[in-house]
C-alpha cells in the first residue's frame, strides 16, 4: 500500500496527521465542526479519513503516538569534502515560507536525517546512492550498510 494510502508518520511531505473527533456535519454549508486536534486557526483540513479502531486509538490525552517509537540514529554519516563545501549555499536557498538556518544548522539537521537511514526498510542494509528533498535543495548520499556519506547538496 501507498503513502499517501496510508496513516504512516513517515511521509514525503510537510502534511500532520492528527486524531480528531468530529462534532457535527452541517449538510447545507457545507462544512464540519471538530475538536481535539492540535491545529492553528485558518489551517486547511485536506482528507479526513474514518475511524479506524486498530490504529486510531487514543493511548492518553496527550496522545503518545509513532514519536515515542521513533527510530534512534542508526547510521554513521561522513561528508565529502564537495558537500561540505556546499553548506553555505545550501543554507541561502530555504524555500519561501520555511524558516532560515545557518550553514551549522544545515549541518546538523542533515546529520540528523541521514543518520536514521531514510531508505525504505525492506532496502536497508545494502549499498546504494540515495536523495532527498530539504529546504529547498537536494542531500544525496551514499549509504553503505550502517555508513552514510554525504557526497552532496544540490
Amino acid at each position: 500500500m501507498g503513502v499517501w494510502a496510508t496513516r504512516s508518520p513517515h511521509r514525503p511531505n510537510f502534511l500532520g496527521l492528527s486524531l480528531l473527533e468530529i462534532e457535527s456535519i452541517d449538510f447545507d454549508e457545507p462544512s464540519i465542526q471538530f475538536r481535539g486536534v492540535d491545529l492553528l486557526d485558518g489551517t486547511p483540513v485536506l482528507d479526513i479519513r474514518p475511524y479506524h479502531p486498530d490504529h486510531d486509538i487514543p493511548k492518553s490525552t496527550s496522545r503518545d503516538g509513532w514519536i515515542a517509537h521513533a527510530p534512534q540514529p542508526r547510521a554513521r554519516v561522513d561528508w565529502s569534502p564537495r558537500a561540505l563545501d556546499e553548506i553555505p549555499n545550501a543554507a541561502g536557498r530555504t524555500v519561501s515560507g520555511m524558516p532560515a538556518y545557518d550553514a551549522e544548522e544545515v549541518r546538523m539537521l542533515v546529520d540528523s536525517l541521514v543518520s536514521l537511514d531514510p531508505r525504505p526498510a525492506h532496502l536497508r542494509g545494502g549499498t546504494g546512492d540515495w536523495a532527498m528533498r530539504l529546504l529547498g535543495f537536494d542531500v544525496k548520499f551514499r549509504m553503505e550498510s550502517d555508513r552514510a556519506t554525504i557526497v552532496s547538496l544540490e
